[in-house]
């Protein structure tokens, strides 16, 4: 079938964790990364003319991100991580208790993904505001959820990894970039981390030149394109 093809904008946003899945599966796949300048959307043009031959090319929703594997061409980036890890054996244990606890947690970290991302697009007055609701009552109780969901078992959901691990991964590194200290209060998540950074295909990865810290985010938003520390508190 040759190489997966995974095309998304050239910073980690929303597909870091499909990556993390491909790692780690080993899987051979190629990236498409496109321009995301700070003057859409007349510094995205690539994608502007890419986007119309992918949606002749049988691409349905042309969006990015994108992922085509063989004669499967689809985009949304939870779609596309789910397709990954099922593809890999890397799901939820096919019983009811498991597959709601999965889709209960998918949804809150869905939720939880647009909230960090979107502070950083509030009007310049509300910023200050959002930052500290974020990261006073918004994390805690997020990442609280997550660690009684984890209890004694290695990974979110049981001792094997399954597609939610990498999409919390991400989400917890992409928030130690903002604030460097958030995960001091909580010793499960930082063995947490550790863990997930040992895993030898993740942690070749991490070394390779491939992965980049930065950019985070867009340009316009008010943090993530540059390396900067927002908080330390």
């Amino acid at each position: 079938m040759g190489k997966m093809k995974l095309g998304y904008w050239d910073i980690r946003g929303r597909v870091e964790a499909i990556r993390y899945a491909l790692e780690y599966a080993g899987a051979e796949y190629e990236e498409k990364l496109y321009t995301m300048g700070a003057d859409p959307p007349h510094d995205r043009k690539e994608w502007i003319l890419d986007k119309e031959v992918l949606r002749k090319q049988g691409l349905i929703f042309s969006n990015l991100p994108y992922l085509f594997d063989g004669n499967v061409k689809m985009t949304e980036s939870m779609a596309i991580l789910k397709y990954v890890c099922s593809k890999y054996g890397m799901m939820p244990k096919d019983d009811d208790q498991s597959r709601a606890t999965a889709y209960n947690l998918e949804g809150v970290m869905i939720g939880f993904t647009n909230t960090f991302y979107g502070e950083f697009f509030v009007p310049p007055e509300q910023y200050e505001e959002a930052l500290k609701t974020f990261r006073e009552k918004t994390f805690p109780e997020f990442v609280g959820g997550a660690i009684k969901i984890m209890g004694d078992k290695k990974w979110l959901l049981s001792n094997e990894i399954t597609y939610l691990d990498f999409q919390f991964y991400s989400l917890l590194k992409k928030i130690c970039c903002l604030n460097e200290n958030c995960l001091q209060p909580f010793p499960r998540l930082k063995k947490y981390v550790g863990d997930f950074e040992a895993i030898p295909s993740i942690k070749k990865y991490l070394a390779s030149g491939r992965f980049r810290k930065y950019p985070i985010t867009a340009p316009v938003a008010r943090w993530g394109f540059k390396e900067e520390c927002r908080s330390r508190k």
